[in-house]
């Protein structure tokens, strides 16, 4: 493989890695660079040693997955030119209406990821008082046997299981749904900033 395709290989990579801020996208090239000269160095033929790097998707799909969501936010935010001056107009005259509705946009997303937040915290909290009242439920039902064997300290020991069981439910529901969600939220996150690799 001569160096044209080299290149075009490389050029592939850089365009599937877009969504980077300029400098960190370049950073990410001169290394897979690196690891092709090296690999051709040790005796891979260059055809080998490009297959052997991958195909620039599968690297750029890797490498996205692990780039932090700021370095994202700060690609997809940061003007790639400088504003004209009519842009720059627009901007401030339009402000009365484009930030109320940007502060509103914000304060819509901020309270579904609160109500979320807050229904998980109760479910996790319900599942810990369970667990909590499950063994003291159990501990009663004991005394009163000891002090009387009847049906009662049977009933109270058998909701005092149920509880524990229903408390260790719910609180690993909880936490598993925590996981879940902040799992969702990454990828929601990501596809919102990652859409600039497709738009182009």
């Amino acid at each position: 493989m001569n160096q044209e395709n080299q290149e075009l290989f490389f050029q592939e990579l850089r365009r599937q890695l877009s969504p980077l801020p300029p400098e960190e996208r370049e950073r990410y090239i001169e290394d897979y660079r690196e690891m092709l000269l090296d690999r051709i160095e040790d005796g891979m033929p260059e055809e080998e040693a490009i297959r052997s790097l991958g195909a620039p998707e599968e690297i750029a799909g890797q490498i996205l997955q692990e780039v932090p969501i700021g370095t994202l936010i700060k690609a997809r935010v940061t003007p790639k030119r400088k504003l004209s001056g009519w842009e720059i107009t627009l901007l401030i005259l339009g402000f009365p209406l484009w930030f109320p509705l940007l502060i509103a946009a914000a304060a819509v997303l901020f309270s579904f990821f609160i109500v979320i937040c807050a229904l998980l915290i109760s479910l996790t909290a319900v599942g810990i008082g369970f667990i909590v009242a499950g063994p003291a439920a159990e501990a009663a039902g004991i005394v009163q046997l000891c002090h009387q064997m009847t049906g009662e300290g049977l009933a109270t020991i058998g909701a005092g299981l149920f509880l524990l069981g229903l408390g260790i439910l719910f609180f690993i529901a909880g936490v598993k749904l925590f996981g879940v969600f902040f799992r969702w939220l990454g990828r929601f996150l990501r596809g919102i900033f990652l859409k600039k690799k497709e738009e182009k």
